[in-house]
């Protein structure tokens, strides 16, 4: 495929979707997972993906050079647009974790159980997995997110204290919660 303008040409083969920016600058969009330039051109640049599923090349003035500045720029921002988990909310997580820590309960995740602190590690570990996408705006988002099931096989984690039958962790998580937020009540 082949989108020209006044500005820019792209060449892209195998994709099917391309977008139009201001002042007739044609991008190609599609998966670009890894992006390399082809310093041998002087006005054009060349990019490839890892997989060569995408080749673009595009010529620009000096207008368009601008703008796929800005562009870059405004896609550089929204990657760093996620925020640390408002410290109210962190602490509560915090402190609802080193209560799974150390209740001496057991945590199933994928059919296997581990002791509350590997259980602690594991959630910390899928917290600061969320947080690079987003914030978690509230300890029972975090649950939702985190601490309910497992990301790769969707399978919901168990919470097992001593003999009593096994729990979703949700439910153990959201409970305990509830006792967390009325001590702090009283």
């Amino acid at each position: 495929m082949t989108l020209c303008s006044e500005n820019a040409c792209v060449v892209a083969s195998h994709i099917g979707l391309a977008e139009q920016f201001p002042d007739g600058m044609d991008v190609a969009s599609g998966p670009t997972p890894k992006t390399e330039i082809d310093p041998s051109l002087s006005s054009v640049g060349s990019w490839r993906s890892a997989q060569n599923s995408v080749h673009v090349k595009l010529s620009f003035s000096a207008m368009s050079k601008r703008h796929l500045a800005l562009i870059l720029s405004a896609a550089w921002s929204c990657v760093s647009l996620a925020a640390p988990t408002p410290a109210p909310v962190r602490a509560e997580i915090d402190v609802l974790l080193a209560r799974l820590q150390r209740s001496g309960c057991q945590f199933s995740r994928n059919g296997t159980w581990h002791d509350g602190p590997k259980a602690k590690e594991h959630l910390l570990n899928k917290l600061k997995y969320i947080e690079r996408k987003g914030t978690v705006q509230s300890t029972e988002q975090f649950i939702e997110l985190a601490g309910s099931a497992s990301s790769s096989s969707g399978k919901a984690y168990e919470v097992k204290c001593g003999g009593a039958a096994p729990v979703q962790s949700q439910k153990w998580l959201t409970d305990e919660l509830a006792k967390l937020r009325s001590s702090s009540v009283n």
